[in-house]
């Protein structure tokens, strides 16, 4: 997840959520996977709507709906609750809290207080010595 949300201005919210165009040939499973990332984040109905329409709160909520979709599972987010209202920043924190309760390894920077304390873990990269793993041996 970007900073500036990574979305495609003139394109539908569908078509973000699928990362190419869509045609009355699109499959009725990805249609159906779409709809139900859209429902999760709040945006239910939307899957037409040109993503210039979307407000700031609603665009990051529609890169949120495309990780869903994509079932992935780590989730990298730079600064995803910057710019956005207290509603929308409480809104994003419960719905990457939801992925990591899911089962996805989410990882985040933040200077975000709230987004900090809905952490399992946390780092401050300038005071904490981050963990080194080894290679497993063969």
């Amino acid at each position: 997840m970007f900073q500036d949300y990574g979305i495609i201005e003139d394109w539908s919210a569908q078509e973000n959520i699928l990362l190419r165009r869509t045609s009355r040939f699109t499959r009725t499973r990805e249609t159906d996977s779409v709809r139900e990332a859209l429902d999760f984040v709040g945006l239910t109905g939307r899957e037409q709507e040109t993503a210039s329409y979307l407000s700031g709160g609603e665009k990051q909520r529609l890169s949120i709906a495309r990780t869903l979709h994509k079932k992935a599972s780590y989730i990298f987010a730079d600064e995803p609750t910057a710019s956005l209202d207290a509603e929308n920043r409480r809104r994003v924190i419960e719905l990457l809290a939801t992925c990591a309760a899911g089962g996805a390894t989410v990882i985040v920077a933040t200077h975000d207080d709230d987004m900090i304390r809905a952490c399992n873990t946390t780092y401050d990269l300038g005071k904490d010595e981050l963990p080194t793993v080894a290679p497993e041996s063969d």
